[in-house]
């Protein structure tokens, strides 16, 4: 993977899931911690979480910045992941599961780069389709 014009992607870093910052359809997590190490190419993401029972979930993605799906590993939602960049600020994601769409999501880091905002669609489990919106912020 080559660096980023020479620089360190923006995104790239631990961040936590704002639960009182986030719009969600469903009952929040007890936590999210997310791990980014993103290149100009490439993006290696590490989520560990907590639902709201306190059922512990570690899903591991490594995908390139080319819209083509990649397998996810310990996903209950997901099995595949595609991923865009639209800018130095902005991506564009996908996951599916068995072929199946299950979310979509645009990605906006801010200003500032001390927080980044899912803009996501998402299917629940009772097939019913909902938005929500989660804030993240760096650690």
């Amino acid at each position: 993977m080559r660096p980023l014009h020479g620089f360190a992607d923006p995104f790239t870093g631990m961040w936590r899931l704002n639960t009182g910052g986030s719009q969600l359809p469903f009952e929040p997590p007890r936590s999210v911690v997310l791990q980014i190490a993103a290149t100009e190419d490439a993006v290696s993401l590490t989520e560990n979480s907590l639902d709201a029972a306190g059922a512990a979930e570690i899903v591991t993605i490594h995908a390139r910045f080319d819209g083509l799906n990649y397998p996810v590993e310990g996903s209950a939602l997901v099995d595949s992941f595609a991923i865009e960049r639209l800018d130095r600020r902005t991506w564009k994601a996908t996951g599916s599961r068995k072929g199946v769409l299950i979310f979509t999501e645009l990605i906006t880091l801010s200003e500032d780069g001390a927080t980044f905002r899912e803009d996501a669609e998402t299917t629940l489990a009772d097939g019913a389709r909902a938005t929500a919106t989660l804030l993240y912020e760096r650690q």
